[in-house]
C-alpha cells in the first residue's frame, strides 16, 4: 500500500483572493477549506456539521488569520442567499466559489421517498444552481474569477441503491455547460472536478455508522487501517487524498486554465477507465477492522452489518 507523498505538490499563491464554499466542515470541502487558506486566500465556509466546522476553524484560525464559518442548511433555498448576505456585511470580495456541498441515501427505488428525492436534488443540484444565481454578481467583478462544481464519478456509472445520488449529480453536467457559455462574456469560468474514492471523505458505509462529531477522531485514529483493509480499486495503486483534489482546484481556478471553461476534471486514479469497479452495490466491500468495531462498541455506536 503506496501512500501519497504530498511534499511533492507545488505550491500555489491566492493572497488577495476570497473562496466562498458550500460543506467545508468535513472530507473534501475540508480539504479545500485548509488548502485555499494555507495558500493566502480568504475563505468563508457553510455547513450544517457545527462540530467538524468548529475542529477546523481552531485548527486553522490564529490571532492575524482566520477563516468564515457559516451555520446554514443547503437544503433551503435559502442558504446561499444568507451567505451572500455574511459576504456582504464582512465585506469579502470572492474570486472563487465551490459547490461542494452533496449527500447521498442508499436505498432501492421503490423504498425512497419523495422528501428523500427532494432533499438530495435541492442540496447536490439546486444548491449548486443557486450558488450560480447569487454570486455571479460578485464574480463578475473579480478578473479572472470562477465557479467550480464538485461532481462524483457515480455520475458515469451505475450502483444499485444510488438512482437519485447518480441522477443529481448527472444534472450538474448539463448545468454547468450552460452556465460556462452564459457566464463566458463576463470573463467567468464554470469548470467541475470528478472525484474518484477519497479516503478522507468517508463514503456511505462509513457515514451511515460514524456520526460527523466523531469522523476526525475516527479518520485520524483508523486511516492507515482503512487504507490497509480497502485496497484500491482504480488502477493507480494508492488512495486519493482532499490535497489531489484541493491541487486541481488550484490548477483550475489559476491562470494557467484561463482558456479552460465547461470542463469536467476527473480526480479518480482512472477509476472510471476500468470496469467492473467493485462487485454488488459497492459499499459492502468497505472493510471494517476489528479495531474498529471495538471502537465503535466504546463509543456506544451501532456495529456494521458483516462486510468482506
Amino acid at each position: 500500500m503506496k501512500s501519497i507523498d504530498q511534499s511533492g505538490f507545488p505550491a500555489w499563491n491566492f493572497h488577495g483572493e476570497c473562496l466562498v464554499i458550500s460543506g467545508g466542515a468535513r472530507g473534501i470541502g475540508a480539504g479545500l477549506v485548509r488548502h485555499f487558506h494555507r495558500c493566502g486566500a480568504e475563505v468563508l465556509f457553510g455547513d450544517t456539521d457545527t462540530v467538524g466546522a468548529r475542529q477546523l476553524c481552531e485548527e486553522l484560525n490564529t490571532e492575524d488569520r482566520k477563516v468564515h464559518f457559516v451555520e446554514t442548511d443547503f437544503s433551503s433555498p435559502g442558504a446561499w442567499t444568507h451567505m451572500k448576505e455574511v459576504v456582504e456585511q464582512r465585506d469579502l470580495h470572492p474570486s472563487l466559489v465551490i459547490s461542494n456541498v452533496g449527500i447521498g441515501s442508499h436505498a432501492l427505488t421503490e423504498e425512497i421517498t419523495e422528501e428523500t428525492y427532494d432533499r438530495i436534488l435541492s442540496v447536490n443540484l439546486r444548491s449548486a444552481w443557486l450558488a450560480a444565481r447569487e454570486f455571479v454578481s460578485f464574480l463578475r467583478q473579480r478578473k479572472g474569477s470562477s465557479l467550480l462544481f464538485i461532481g462524483s464519478v457515480m455520475a458515469h456509472f451505475g450502483m444499485s441503491g444510488h438512482s437519485l445520488y447518480s441522477a443529481s449529480k448527472s444534472a450538474l453536467s448539463g448545468l454547468l455547460q450552460s452556465l460556462c457559455v452564459e457566464f463566458a462574456p463576463w470573463g467567468i469560468r464554470v469548470n467541475m472536478l470528478v472525484p474518484g474514492y477519497i479516503l478522507n471523505d468517508p463514503p456511505f458505509f462509513y457515514r451511515q455508522i460514524v456520526p460527523p462529531e466523531y469522523w476526525t477522531e475516527f479518520f485520524r485514529r483508523f486511516g492507515p487501517q482503512m487504507a490497509l483493509a480497502n485496497p484500491p480499486v482504480q488502477p493507480l495503486p494508492f488512495w486519493g487524498s482532499e490535497e489531489d483534489i484541493a491541487q486541481a482546484a488550484s490548477f483550475l481556478h489559476s491562470p494557467a486554465a484561463r482558456y479552460i471553461t465547461g470542463a469536467e476534471l476527473r480526480v479518480d486514479g482512472g477509476l472510471l477507465c476500468q470496469s467492473p469497479i467493485r462487485p454488488g452495490t459497492g459499499n459492502e466491500a468497505w472493510a471494517w477492522t476489528p479495531d474498529m468495531k471495538q471502537w465503535l462498541t466504546d463509543h456506544a455506536l451501532p456495529l456494521p452489518p458483516d462486510s468482506p
